[in-house]
């Protein structure tokens, strides 16, 4: 007898342990994701008939093991020790972990789905993480505005030194995510989405195309006047 339970919503399919906390919570889970489905698909301004696979773990120690079967089902080395609080994989799948002190659900991994099927491309990491932090508006509970002000003026951290993919990845998440996703939702609500989806396209070959074409002081001088 399996030790797992599926439930189906309107765009998802839950996989959750039994006498989980997400077992416990999944009629709140369920709500989470289907507002998170429909703020993606409005804004982005389509509809999509995509079924996400959600399979929801207690660990980001068990994600790190499915990123990894993930990683060897497509003839790639596994990465030791690898942990993640969640993950999505192309075109439909969500690991993520629900325990009591992490709750990696919302709209990040549910983006990054969602895009790809409306872009039919990813972006630069910087964009694509950006836009998939923009959409939940928050970095550690924190709004990403206050958290990127944060980094920036305390780290000295200057954008246009981040946006080359290897740089991305070489720096700490928690650096490089609230940046990004600030400025991408700093980019939406002052210029609209219309513009934000031209950035995402153009970026692809042009990982400076942002600071090329935008006046990215305006976005120093707008965190600089928010209050912490």
């Amino acid at each position: 007898m399996t030790n797992k339970m599926v439930i189906n919503s309107v765009h998802y399919t839950f996989t959750v342990y039994k006498n989980s906390l997400a077992c416990e919570d999944i009629n709140k889970i369920i709500e989470v994701q289907e507002k998170s489905f429909n703020k993606i698909t409005q804004q982005l301004n389509f509809s999509s008939e995509l079924i996400i696979k959600y399979n929801i773990l207690t660990s980001p120690i068990y994600c790190g093991r499915e990123f990894n079967k993930q990683l060897i089902s497509v003839g790639c080395e596994p990465i030791s020790s690898y942990r993640t609080n969640a993950f999505a994989w192309y075109p439909n799948i969500i690991y993520a972990t629900y325990n009591k002190s992490i709750k990696a659900i919302g709209c990040h991994e549910d983006t990054h789905l969602l895009a790809y099927e409306y872009f039919k491309q990813l972006s630069t990491r910087f964009i694509t993480e950006g836009l998939a932090v923009a959409f939940d508006e928050y970095w550690q509970g924190i709004p990403v505005h206050i958290y990127s002000k944060l980094v920036i003026e305390g780290q000295g951290i200057q954008i246009s030194s981040i946006l080359n993919n290897n740089v991305f990845d070489s720096i700490s998440d928690m650096i490089t995510y609230p940046i990004a996703g600030s400025v991408c939702l700093w980019l939406i609500k002052t210029f609209g989405m219309e513009e934000m989806k031209n950035v995402y396209i153009e970026s692809l070959n042009n990982c400076m195309y942002i600071v090329e074409n935008y006046q990215l002081n305006d976005y120093l001088v707008f965190l600089k006047g928010l209050p912490v």
